[in-house]
């Protein structure tokens, strides 16, 4: 095999382990998507409602597990209060682990599992919120991403914490 073929093969055989081991190059798209999760996680963790809620698109459906599905500004109003009731009375840790994540052209899907640790501010035992998600997002027209439709549930466990404390 002559010098170049030889580099060559080398060449190929190292993409080839880069590929295996840390997986194709991620498209930009991509990375917008998993900034937009990252930002949503860090804002979730900071109590910061604002910020968390420019994760989701002006139309945004939400379809979370024991409540009405909601749209619009009316999703967006009770995800506000919801949250807002949530951090003022425990301090958030989420992580969310992604199962499968897809884009289509201006669409994609992310299926996964999310996990919160609610530390209540006064005395208590924290509460801990394990639930199944899947998320639709949207390319918008200034090439952002943003979560057009959200459902969550509580998985094969039975019924989970709720994620509500406006009670």
């Amino acid at each position: 095999m002559s010098g170049i073929n030889l580099i060559a093969v080398r060449c190929a055989a190292a993409v080839a382990f880069v590929f295996l081991v840390w997986g194709a190059p991620m498209s930009s798209d991509r990375r917008k998507i998993d900034e937009a999760i990252h930002e949503f996680i860090r804002a979730y963790n900071a109590g910061d409602v604002d910020r968390l809620l420019t994760v989701y698109a002006g139309d945004f459906v939400d379809m979370s597990e024991g409540e009405p599905t909601l749209q619009g500004e009316q999703a967006h109003r009770d995800t506000a209060a919801r949250l807002r009731d949530t951090f003022a009375k425990f301090n958030g840790n989420l992580t969310v682990h992604l199962d499968e994540s897809k884009i289509l052209g201006d669409w994609a899907f992310d299926r996964g599992t999310l996990r919160v640790e609610l530390r209540p501010k006064g005395r208590g035992e924290p509460v801990v919120v394990e639930r199944r998600f899947v998320e639709i997002w949207r390319r918008e027209t200034d090439g952002q991403w943003k979560v057009a439709w959200a459902m969550d549930n509580s998985g094969p466990k039975g019924p989970g914490q709720s994620l509500d404390f406006r009670q």
